[in-house]
């Protein structure tokens, strides 16, 4: 009969322990779900500002009647275009520019020809006169 309250005892005492530790272990897990549920409140709070926020300043962005970002859109195309009508102008006046030089080349050349010619004329004028 001893062994057996001894053996009651140590059961109690076991149970008792894991009891415990059960309950300190649910205290645990929900202190920690309260912190998580706080974080993701905290979170959700913070989403819901920035999205009023992106929404005021999407309201900022149309000013009467025209939308900032659509303009912005349209005016860079624009610029774009612009460069593009530059970049062949510029192409075009230096094709024409390296035209020019070609023929006052060529013009050159042929006056140092006709000069040589008009040498050997004189040259020759001057033989047989």
């Amino acid at each position: 009969a001893v062994v057996s309250t001894q053996s009651t005892g140590k059961e109690k005492k076991a149970l008792l322990e894991t009891t415990t530790m059960e309950a300190a272990e649910k205290e645990k897990i929900s202190e920690e779900l309260a912190t998580r549920e706080t974080e993701l409140m905290k979170t959700q709070q913070e989403k819901q500002k920035l999205a009023e926020k992106l929404q005021m300043l999407e309201g900022k962005l149309i000013v009467g009647g025209v939308d900032l970002l659509e303009k912005a859109k349209e005016q860079q195309k624009l610029l774009d275009e612009s460069f593009k009508v530059l970049e062949a102008t510029t192409k075009n006046q230096e094709k024409i520019k390296e035209e020019i030089e070609e023929r006052e080349q060529e013009k050159l050349m042929v006056e140092e020809n006709m000069i040589f010619y008009l040498h050997v004329k004189l040259h020759f004028i001057e033989k047989f006169v």
